[in-house]
């Protein structure tokens, strides 16, 4: 195993959501998550399932 170049940094979370969320669809509800690193992460929001969510236009 050959260590990691300099300029590669794991992720690191700045905010996190909690691990689980249940929300009414009257009521809704708001996940914030952001990180850094080197190469930037990518953020995806997954169902139970880890099915990839799609875009909903009333998500923000």
């Amino acid at each position: 195993v050959s260590p990691m170049p300099p300029h590669v940094q794991g992720p690191v979370f700045l905010q996190e959501p909690p691990p689980w969320l249940e929300f009414s669809n009257s009521t809704g509800a708001m996940l914030s998550c952001s990180a850094h690193g080197s190469p930037p992460p990518e953020i995806r929001w997954v169902d139970t399932s880890d099915k990839e969510l799609p875009h909903l236009p009333r998500l923000r």
